[in-house]
């Protein structure tokens, strides 16, 4: 028998939002201590054990305070899959919560790029709807080497 495979369809939004189809063999869940370790090392930090277990500490008390939501919303569901949801639910906000802290207080070349790219359309669309509006205009220079 082969190798599990996984299909993906999703939008890669470091390339403009491109749609792309992803194919994964053998596919393997990545530990949430892997994940939130190499999110710190991508930004130069190096967690030691005392952090990476206070993490996972509150990440335990964020699956204690998502299950009971999970009881009383999807009561049909298994209990099994309502606590795989809610620990998926913690390991996503756990994620996304520190990359955004390491977004706002220790920004990479990315984070600067985009905030860049957001401070430029922000002063496009305020200078498009100001009083004297803007003009889109372009300008070409040809050289001709002899």
């Amino acid at each position: 028998m082969g190798k599990p495979k996984k299909w993906e369809i999703s939008r890669n939004p470091r390339k403009n939002g491109i749609l792309g189809l992803h194919l994964t063999f053998d596919p393997q869940e990545i530990p949430i201590e892997a994940r939130v370790s190499h999110s710190a090392l991508k930004r130069g930090i190096r967690l030691s054990n005392s952090e990476l277990n206070s993490l996972m500490i509150n990440r335990v008390h964020g699956i204690a305070q998502i299950r009971p939501i999970m009881d009383s919303t999807i009561s049909d569901v298994s209990l099994t899959t309502r606590q795989n949801l809610s620990e998926k639910i913690a390991d996503a906000l756990i994620e996304m919560s520190m990359e955004a802290q390491f977004a706002r207080e220790m920004p990479n070349a990315e984070d600067s790029n985009s905030q860049f790219n957001r401070n430029l359309d922000l002063m496009y669309k305020q200078g498009a709807n100001s009083a004297v509006g803007s003009a889109v205009f372009g300008l070409t220079i040809t050289v001709n080497w002899r």
